[in-house]
């Protein structure tokens, strides 16, 4: 099975000419039977449609999980408002690297504890608790917006939204994923980084398996490392090949 590096999030490959409010040829949204499971408890629907501009076009576009007609294979379907045309995504068995930024990368530190195909992982900027990386990123990136808004008013506000979504902040623990983790992780970070400071990375870095490492880029902050991955573009493909090379499909 030939290797396979997902960036959170993913890609296309095969296009279908359709409506969105209509699945492509062959395909069906899967029952509430179909999609039932541990990560489904609550609500066996959840998230099985997601809609947002993925293709930056200023109209929502909307991306779903579908099932063929058999119900034997399952597939990640994007209905692209500027081609008015379906793209499918593959569903990918494994090994798989994963290269996630800033919140994508704490996306991916939790996608790596839970699924077994993952071999190898590259989180940059990543977060190590997202109530406070909520704090400090709004005074980073909006200071003025968010002036004399205190500590306990974040807080509030913090539960209010768990309530309101419908989640715990429990669930979205990074550091306690990373503890979980069975493969090691490559961290960057920038020093200047004054929106997710480094040391975030540098908690989860020592919460990381064996053989993980940490870099930290002396003149990058949270924008210029996400946008200038020269300096690392090398160690990272050699961090895929050689982890996702040792690592067995399940």
């Amino acid at each position: 099975m030939r290797n396979q590096v997902f960036f959170v999030l993913a890609a296309s490959m095969i296009t279908f000419a359709a409506d969105s409010a209509t699945p492509p040829p062959g395909w069906r949204s899967p029952t509430t039977t179909e999609t039932q499971g541990e990560l489904r408890s609550k609500d066996p629907r959840a998230f099985l449609t997601v809609r947002a501009d993925f293709d930056g076009d200023g109209i929502q576009d909307v991306a779903q999980l579908l099932v063929d007609t058999d119900g034997t294979k399952y597939s990640l379907f994007v209905f692209s408002s500027k081609l008015r045309k379906w793209l499918q995504t593959g569903l990918a068995d494994g090994p798989i690297g994963v290269l996630g930024v800033s919140y994508g990368a704490a996306v991916g530190l939790d996608w790596a504890a839970i699924d077994p195909r993952v071999g190898a992982v590259v989180a940059l900027e990543a977060f190590s608790d997202p109530r406070r990386a909520i704090i400090e990123f709004s005074r980073g990136y909006m200071p003025g917006q968010v002036k004399g808004v205190t500590d306990s008013q974040f807080a509030s506000a913090e539960r209010q939204a768990s309530r309101i979504a419908d989640f715990g902040w429990a669930d979205a623990d990074v550091l306690g994923a990373v503890r979980q983790l069975r493969v090691p992780v490559l961290f960057y970070h920038g020093a200047k980084d004054t929106w997710i400071p480094p040391d975030h990375s540098e908690k989860l870095f020592a919460a990381a398996p064996k053989g993980s490492r940490l870099g930290v880029l002396p003149d990058d902050n949270h924008v210029i490392l996400s946008i200038r991955l020269d300096p690392i573009a090398q160690e990272v493909a050699a961090w895929f090949d050689t982890h996702l090379q040792a690592s067995p499909a399940p």
